[in-house]
């Protein structure tokens, strides 16, 4: 298992949190203030459902999403989410 602080872009703004990975599935948990002031507390998607990673560029057109900052894009089935995380190569 693997864990980083993160922000997940979601709804044009940046939510914190951390990005875990098991050997089952990509995990994201926001953080308790996240949690108090948003509904919701965490997404989830099954490896399998993932069918690419990559860095995406900066895109300052965006920039509460973290838009300033080059992301990490994990192409799921159902789209794609992106994550601010420290050292993204």
């Amino acid at each position: 298992m693997k864990r980083w602080r993160a922000n997940h872009a979601q709804e044009g703004v940046v939510v914190g949190g951390r990005l875990t990975v098991t050997s089952e599935a990509l995990i994201f948990r926001r953080s308790f203030l996240q949690r108090m002031l948003r509904s919701g507390s965490s997404a989830q998607w099954e490896l399998s459902e993932i069918r690419d990673v990559s860095v995406a560029p900066r895109a300052l057109a965006e920039p509460f999403g973290g838009g300033h900052r080059r992301r990490l894009a994990v192409t799921t089935s159902s789209g794609v989410e992106l994550f601010v995380v420290p050292r993204v190569e």
